[in-house]
This record gives C-alpha cells, sequence and structure tokens, in this order.
C-alpha cells in the first residue's frame, strides 16, 4: 500500500529516487553535447551523418552503477534519436539500443 501523502511506496526506507531525465537536461548535458557536435556527427550506431543526440556508452544506468561519472566525454558518442531520426536509414538508433550495450559492429570488408 502506498502512502499517497508522500508519493512514497509502503517500506520506503529512503533510497535515493531519481527522475528518469536526471543529468540529462541542464546545462552541463547541453554543453556536452554540443561539446559532441563539434567533433562529429555521424552515429556510432548507424554510421550515417546527421547524429545530433548524445549517447553514453557503456549505458548511463551502467556508468551510474559502476560509480563512474556520466558526463566525462570519453563516454559520449552522437546517436540518431527522436529529436533528429536518421536521413539515411530512418531509425531512432539511440532509442532502439536504449540502456542496453551496443551490439558488436559488424566487420566491413572493403575488397
Amino acid at each position: 500500500m502506498q502512502n499517497r501523502s508522500r508519493g512514497a511506496p509502503a517500506g520506503y526506507q529512503g533510497a535515493e529516487m531519481v527522475a528518469r531525465s536526471a543529468g540529462r537536461k541542464g546545462r552541463r548535458h547541453r554543453a556536452a553535447k554540443q561539446d559532441l557536435h563539434k567533433t562529429s556527427t555521424r552515429c556510432w550506431l548507424c554510421g550515417h551523418d546527421g547524429a545530433y543526440e548524445l549517447d553514453h556508452d557503456p549505458p548511463r544506468k551502467m556508468l551510474l552503477a559502476l560509480r563512474l561519472d556520466p558526463d566525462d566525454a570519453r563516454y559520449h558518442k552522437p546517436a540518431h534519436g527522436t529529436s533528429c531520426p536518421c536521413p539515411t536509414c530512418g531509425k531512432r538508433c539511440n532509442q532502439v539500443k536504449g540502456d542496453r550495450p551496443a551490439p558488436t559492429p559488424r566487420m566491413v570488408h572493403e575488397w
């Protein structure tokens, strides 16, 4: 049973509850996206140009579990998403990948 006046579930022990968008809407996130766009706009998942969303590799949830800083630029990669679907294949690569590790890239042989 939930305590409706406070919105906390029964047995809640004070663990920190964080919004889904936490860390992805503020000034630091916008600055990180701008820095990433200066480096590349080629999606790291499909390989097509025009990617303007910031994706975390490994996923943000995993970085937080490992107590690593998700704002560290080493973990940022450009990807297509809801605000900018891929103009070539039409995918929203960041949402397709979700919070799972990225699939292993296929080897491309040039003969």
